[in-house]
């Protein structure tokens, strides 16, 4: 993504209006400081945030 068009997949979910409080991102193991800025701001997770019981913990 970041190749082709100059943003990353964050960037792009967020400009679509996808990346909301009802995303997970699976998978965010690389994920720069503004891509974590973008998340916690649309309050949105990621995988690594979800613990067993299901309660989310923040960035």
């Amino acid at each position: 993504m970041l190749k082709r068009f100059g943003h990353t997949d964050s960037e792009m979910l967020q400009s679509f209006g996808l990346l909301n409080q009802h995303s997970v991102s699976a998978h965010a193991t690389q994920i720069t400081k503004q891509v974590q800025i973008i998340i916690k701001t649309e309050q949105a997770v990621t995988t690594s945030q979800i613990r067993q019981d299901g309660i989310d913990t923040p960035l």
